[in-house]
C-alpha cells in the first residue's frame, strides 16, 4: 500500500515536451557545474597554502567563511526570483559562478602581501554565487518536477554528483599533463605549482562558460513568469508548517553528517584507525560514489513506494554505516561503513525539495525552495565546526555526532509527505497533510 493518495498533480503536463526536456538537461547542466567548480575549486586548496602564506586551519577558516556567504546569496537570489523569475535568477546566479571562479583563479597571482586578503575577498564572492546558483537550481529542478508529474529530484542532485566526481578527476589530469610537459616540481621545489593550478582552473572555467550560453535560454519559465493575475495569492506563504519545518530540520541533519564526512573522514582513518596517505581519502571517495549510485536509483523508489519509506530506509542504512564506521577495528572496515553510509542519506535534500514543492502554489515554489536551502549552510556549518571542534579531544566521540543526526532522520521520515489535494494548493486554500506514524510508513 502505498503511503500517499494517489491524487493527480494539476500541473502535470499530459506529454512531456520537448522544451520541458531542455529544460530539464539544461538545469541538469547548472547543478553539474557548480559541483565541477566547487570540487575542482576545494581540492586545488591545500596546494594553495605555501603560495598564499596560511595553515591548514586557516583554509578550514575560508571554507566556512565561505558556507556563511552562501546563506547570504541563497537569501539575496530569492528575492530575485520572487520578483523576476528563477528562470533569470538561475542565469545571473551563473555569472556571478564564473566571475568569482576566476576571481579565485587569479587572486594567488596578486603582488606582494594582497594575495591572501584578495583571495579571501574572492572566496565570500565565491560563497555569494554558490548560494545563489543552490537556490535557484533547485527552483528550477522543482518546478520541472512538477511539470513532469512524477518523482526525478534525484536524478539532478545524482548529476551534482557525477559532476562533482569529475571536478576532482579533472585537478588530477591538469596535474599530470602539466607534469607531462614539464611543469611539475622539480628537486629545488615546486616553482610551476600557481602555474598548474591557473591553466587547469582557465580551462575548466571556460568550458564551462561555453556550456552556460548554451543552456541559460532554455531554462524553465513558469508560476509568475506566466501568469500575473494571482497576486493575492502570492502575498501569503503558509506551507503546513509543521511538515515544512521538519523538512527545515532534515536538511540540516544530512548536512551535517554530509560535510563532516566531507571534512573529517580522512582525519577519522587517520588518526583513529591508524590508515596510511593511500587509504585515507578512500572513506570520502566511497561515501561520494555510493550517493552517486543511491541518488540514481532514489527516484524510482520514491515513486514506487513515497518519499516517506524511502527516506526511512535509507536513514536505517546510514545508521548500520555509521555504527560500522564507530565499531571498526581496521581502516578497510571504516571505509566500507562510509561507503554505507553513501548508500542511504545523500537522498536526503532531493527528497526535502521533493516534498517542500507539493506544500505550496507555483507562484509560491521560489520562496519554498529558497527559505528550505537555507538550512543546507546551517548543516554544514554545524558539519565542519562542531565535529571539527568535538574531534579536538577525541575523533571517535566527533563522529558520535553524525550517527546521532542518522537517528534524527529516521524521526523526521514521516513527515515526509505531499498534501492530498494538490488542487487546493494550487488554489492557495490551507491544506493539512495530515498527520502519520511510524505504523504508516512499515506498512
Amino acid at each position: 500500500m502505498s503511503l500517499f493518495t494517489k491524487n493527480a498533480d494539476p500541473l502535470a503536463l499530459s506529454t512531456i515536451t520537448p522544451e520541458l526536456k531542455k529544460a530539464r538537461a539544461a538545469d541538469s547542466a547548472a547543478f553539474a557545474i557548480q559541483a565541477m567548480l566547487l570540487v575542482a575549486l576545494l581540492t586545488s586548496l591545500p596546494s594553495l597554502m605555501p603560495l598564499l602564506g596560511i595553515s591548514a586551519s586557516k583554509i578550514a577558516l575560508v571554507v566556512l567563511a565561505l558556507s556563511a556567504f552562501s546563506a547570504v546569496g541563497s537569501v539575496v537570489i530569492t528575492i530575485v526570483a520572487s520578483k523576476t523569475s528563477s528562470a533569470f535568477a538561475i542565469r545571473v546566479a551563473l555569472a556571478l559562478l564564473i566571475l568569482a571562479s576566476f576571481g579565485l583563479t587569479f587572486g594567488p597571482a596578486s603582488p606582494g602581501n594582497s594575495k591572501l586578503p584578495v583571495f579571501i575577498i574572492c572566496a565570500i564572492f565565491y560563497g555569494f554565487a554558490v548560494g545563489a546558483l543552490d537556490a535557484t537550481t533547485n527552483m528550477q529542478a522543482v518546478a520541472i518536477q512538477r511539470r513532469y508529474g512524477r518523482v526525478i529530484l534525484n536524478s539532478f542532485h545524482a548529476v551534482w554528483s557525477a559532476g562533482a566526481i569529475v571536478g576532482s578527476l579533472v585537478v588530477s589530469l591538469g596535474q599530470w599533463v602539466a607534469g607531462k610537459m614539464g611543469f611539475g616540481p622539480t628537486a629545488d621545489g615546486d616553482p610551476y605549482l600557481y602555474q598548474r593550478y591557473m591553466w587547469t582552473m582557465v580551462t575548466l572555467i571556460l568550458l564551462l562558460t561555453i556550456v552556460i550560453f548554451i543552456i541559460s535560454p532554455k531554462m524553465l519559465k513558469y508560476g509568475h513568469e506566466e501568469d500575473e493575475t494571482s497576486a493575492e495569492v502570492k502575498k501569503k506563504f503558509h506551507p503546513p508548517m509543521k511538515i515544512f519545518a521538519a523538512l527545515c530540520a532534515a536538511m540540516v541533519f544530512f548536512y551535517t553528517i554530509d560535510f563532516g564526512i566531507q571534512n573529517w573522514s580522512a582525519v577519522f582513518l587517520t588518526d583513529t584507525e591508524h590508515a596510511d596517505k593511500a587509504i585515507a581519502p578512500l572513506g570520502l571517495s566511497c561515501y561520494m560514489v555510493l550517493g552517486m549510485i543511491a541518488r540514481i536509483v532514489a527516484d524510482r523508489l520514491a515513486r514506487r513506494f513515497g518519499e516517506s519509506k524511502t527516506l526511512f530506509v535509507a536513514s536505517i542504512i546510514s545508521l548500520i554505516g555509521m555504527v560500522i564506521v564507530l565499531l571498526a577495528k581496521s581502516p578497510i572496515v571504516a571505509v566500507v561503513g562510509f561507503a554505507i553510509v553513501g548508500c542511504g542519506v545523500p537522498i536526503t535534500a532531493p527528497l526535502c525539495f521533493s516534498t517542500a514543492g507539493y506544500l505550496v502554489p507555483m507562484e509560491q515554489l521560489d520562496e519554498a525552495i529558497g527559505r528550505l536551502n537555507l538550512f543546507n549552510y546551517i548543516g554544514t556549518l554545524l558539519g565542519g565546526g562542531v565535529v571539527g571542534l568535538i574531534s579536538q579531544g577525541d575523533m571517535k566521540v566527533a563522529m558520535l555526532f553524525p550517527l546521532v543526526m542518522c537517528v534524527a532522520l529516521v524521526c523526521l521520515s514521516p513527515f515526509f509527505r505531499r498534501p492530498t489535494d494538490l488542487e487546493a494548493v494550487e488554489e492557495g486554500d490551507t491544506v493539512d497533510v495530515g498527520g502519520i506514524t511510524f505504523t504508516d510508513v512499515l506498512k
